[in-house]
């Protein structure tokens, strides 16, 4: 459309404005008026990019539409996974496209379970600890788990192995007893300088009935934006710390979100890891796929909702969408 044709004009206008003034020496005599042009240009280059990818990320509210489910209810965020320039940043409009993506979800279910693991791992790396090392499961940790899960109160396992359990389990007792270990304000701490601004993961998690010991007082929350963000970061960083986490997804024994929606669309589409959450406030998934030589990740989270099979039809279309079309 000639009014998007505009914008895109318009935003490499602005951006070449901003190069030219950016060149002015702090010696200049007209410094100054550069430093106030900057901050007006700026606001213009934003409002232009804004415009710019609502426009390129319409397709996804016509594909939540066509599952018969409300866009009010839904947040999705979709990057490139080789194509976002900087971690945890899915903010460039050439590789990211969103629908509510930096707005929280009702709840971020067992999804928060990602961003543990992650903590883990950093602060496995920082300060030297091998994920061989063994770790105790505590009565204080326990709750309600799947029925089959493999983590047991009062025997030790490997960091590797509660961490694995966490994510490819789901286990709520791994999880407990790994926000003790890595301790609430540290991975909160650890989140933030990794740029994940809008996710706290504190709060400990609960069955049916049994609340685990300190449970915590702030509810976990995050955005679709920040989760595949870390997704991000674990397929496309490729550090030893992150191959681990990658395998645990891997494996993910809940295969009926995303692996389910795209198991009919192979060999074009490879369904890559995933991590599933679910409880009566969400129904989400975050996942990495591979379409034809390209990998996305993709979070999408519908809340108050248990529609399985609206998920899955909106996995299939954002898969199609990619595609035929691309990003």
């Amino acid at each position: 459309p000639k009014s998007l044709d505009f914008t895109r004009q318009e935003q490499l206008a602005w951006q070449e404005s901003l190069q030219r003034l950016r060149a002015i020496p702090a010696s200049s005599k007209i410094h100054e008026q550069a430093l106030a042009k900057r901050a007006q240009y700026q606001q213009l280059l934003a409002t232009a990019t804004g415009k710019l990818e609502q426009a390129n990320s319409e397709f996804l509210t016509h594909i939540i539409t066509a599952a018969g489910v409300s866009p009010a209810d839904v947040h999705i965020t979709l990057c490139s996974i080789d194509a976002v320039p900087t971690a945890a940043s899915p903010s460039d409009a050439a590789a990211c496209r969103h629908h509510q993506g930096d707005q929280p979800m009702a709840s971020p279910a067992s999804l928060i379970k990602l961003p543990i693991a992650i903590a883990l791992l950093h602060k496995a790396d920082t300060d030297s600890i091998s994920l061989s090392s063994d770790l105790y499961i505590e009565q204080r940790n326990f709750t309600e788990d799947a029925e089959g899960t493999k983590i047991n109160i009062r025997e030790t396992y490997s960091l590797q192995q509660v961490m694995a359990h966490m994510i490819d389990q789901s286990n709520n007792v791994a999880t407990n007893q790994l926000i003790d270990y890595v301790g609430r304000d540290d991975i909160a701490e650890i989140l933030t300088s990794l740029g994940y601004d809008d996710t706290y993961a504190g709060h400990k998690l609960a069955g049916d009935v049994i609340m685990p010991a300190d449970a915590g007082t702030v509810g976990n929350k995050s955005t679709t934006d920040d989760i595949t963000a870390m997704m991000v970061d674990v397929y496309s960083l490729e550090t030893s710390k992150y191959i681990k986490l990658g395998e645990a997804l891997l494996n993910q024994a809940d295969l009926e979100l995303a692996h389910a929606a795209l198991k009919d669309l192979s060999p074009a589409i490879t369904w890559l890891g995933e991590k599933t959450g679910q409880n009566d406030r969400v129904l989400a998934t975050t996942f990495a796929m591979k379409v034809a030589n390209e990998r996305y990740a993709m979070t999408i989270a519908i809340n108050y909702s248990g529609d399985t099979e609206g998920l899955q039809e909106i996995v299939r279309g954002v898969a199609s969408h990619l595609l035929e079309a691309g990003l």
